[in-house]
Formats: structure tokens, sequence, C-alpha cells
């Protein structure tokens, strides 16, 4: 039986991104999901590693062999290793229409469908947004010692508004590198025009600040003398955690960065107000959904 794999890699944004376009293909053509949890990883220049566990996800893993075989092509593209392992397979990736499967039966001669890119378009996806929110807006279990930071957030004395910086983003998602006088780096004067507008419309906002550097991040930003509580506890360490934070405020400022983009698109409800940077600092344009806020730096 046909078994569609998603190759992850990358951050927790971008395993969000694979995981999602793999399950709504599997959706699609009713075909069973495996992940190859190991590939992606090997060698990582950031040493990131599998990040979907914590989260309640259903986590069947392909084969050690399969992984294996999967880094092998990438690197040394021993295509005749397939045919050896009797194994009928077609690589996806950004070039290959992901849907292009859809009512057809040509895909029922595959063992495997491999995923092996990273798709950052909510409309492959968006219409199983609700399976993915129970899947990834919450952990397992919240490490204790999170959670008063957790009650803040939630508290109904003020309005939670995420505010999220990243300012060592040295590669991007393709694997270029990213210099400080890059298009894609995005400047304080977005964070302060997001402020301001945000202060404009919410009632009473008090801001999370999540930083890879928080404090030189709250340094350079004007907050309007807003409360705010800057996240900088030991388990930062671990990006799910944070995320999880993330995902339990009411309103957000992104960076151009798909970790803070899946807890704006998990969290957000009708009146849920995201603020983005243009789409011009994103890998790719279509990133962004339309009804977003787009603030001009």
């Amino acid at each position: 039986m046909t078994k569609i794999v998603c190759r992850l890699k990358g951050g927790l944004g971008n395993q969000l991104f694979i995981y999602a376009s793999a399950f709504a293909l599997s959706k699609i053509l009713s075909l069973e999901l495996q992940l190859d949890i190991y590939s992606g990883f090997w060698f990582d220049r950031y040493k990131r590693h599998y990040n979907l566990g914590v989260f309640p996800v259903p986590q069947k893993k392909c084969s050690f062999i399969l992984s294996i075989l999967i880094k092998m092509r990438e690197k040394l593209n021993f295509s005749f290793l397939w045919s050896y392992f009797d194994t009928v397979v077609v690589f996806i990736d950004e070039k290959f229409d992901l849907f292009k499967l859809k009512g057809s039966h040509s895909f029922k001669k595959l063992n495997y469908i491999i995923i092996d890119d990273i798709f950052q378009n909510e409309n492959l996806f968006k219409i199983h947004r609700r399976d993915l929110k129970d899947r990834f807006s919450k952990l397992k279990s919240m490490p204790e010692q999170v959670c008063n930071t957790l009650e803040q957030i939630c508290s109904d004395k003020h309005t939670a508004i995420c505010l999220h910086g990243r300012l060592l983003r040295a590669y991007s998602s393709n694997g270029k590198m990213v210099h400080n006088g890059d298009a894609r780096v995005v400047t304080y004067t977005y964070y302060d025009k997001s402020v301001l507008n945000i202060c404009s419309i919410v009632e009473n906002p008090h801001f999370f600040i999540f930083s890879d550097s928080p404090q030189d991040f709250i340094k350079q930003i004007n907050l309007q003398g807003r409360p705010f509580t800057v996240i900088h506890h030991e388990l930062s360490q671990f990006p799910e955690v944070d995320f999880s934070l993330m995902c339990a405020c009411q309103h957000f400022i992104i960076s151009n960065s798909t970790y803070s983009w899946w807890a704006a698109w998990l969290s957000e409800k009708p009146h849920t107000i995201i603020i983005s940077p243009e789409r011009k600092f994103w890998d790719e344009a279509d990133t962004v959904p339309n009804h977003w806020t787009i603030i001009k730096s």
C-alpha cells in the first residue's frame, strides 16, 4: 500500500509546514502518513532536532533504513539504491504541484510518496486548521516552571499581545546566508509601528516578549509605556515551550519567522489581530495570508 512520508527538517516552524502539507495530502489521497524524523537533522548546522514529539500528534515513523536511503539520495544521489531495495518512489519538492496527484490513480503504483521540501502556503492545508490546532497549539504536558507564565498570559485582567522578535536570523529556510544589510532583515521601525498600531485598537494591552535575544530586543523597541513581560526562562531553549505560550496569546506581532507565523495561525480567532512584516521579507510571498495586517517598515 502506498505511504506518504514527510521528511522533517529545519526548526519548529518549518517542521510544522512540512507536516501540515503532508497531512493534507494524506487526507486527500486517503493514504497512511509516516514521519522521517531522522535524515533531515543529521549534520544540521544549528543542531536542530525533531520537535513534534512533545505535541499530541499521531507519530508513525518510517523505517530507519528508509531514512538512511533518503539521506543518501540527498548527499550522493545514488538513485540505483531505490531499485535495489525494490522501492518505487516519487520525491515531491517545491517545483512539484503538491496536489497534482488528486483525482489520479497513478499514485497507487508507488510504494512511497516522499515530501522533501517546505511548502509555506496555508492554501494547501487551511481546511484542516481545526485538526492541526488540536495537534499543535498545546503540549502533551506543560512544564511546571512555566505554568505561572501561562496563567499570566490567560488572565482576564489584560489583553495578551505576543510580540516575537527574531534578531539572529543567520539563514533563511532555503539555507542561504542572511546578512544585516539583507532585505529580509526586519528593522526595529517595523516593531515600533506595529506596537503603535495595536495600541490604537486594543484595550489594556500587555506585551509578552519572545525573542532569540530578549534583553537586546527590549532595549530597542518603543512599547508606548505599556506593561510587558519578557519571556526568558531557562526552558526557552526548548522552542516548543515558548511556542505553546505564544499560542495562548490573543493578538500577535510576528517577525518574518515560520515559528511565530504558526503560533499566530493556530491561535487565530474571528477578532484576532495578526501583524506581519511585508511579503518581501519572507522567503515565499504567499506565506502571509491576505487578511493579516501588513506593516511597512
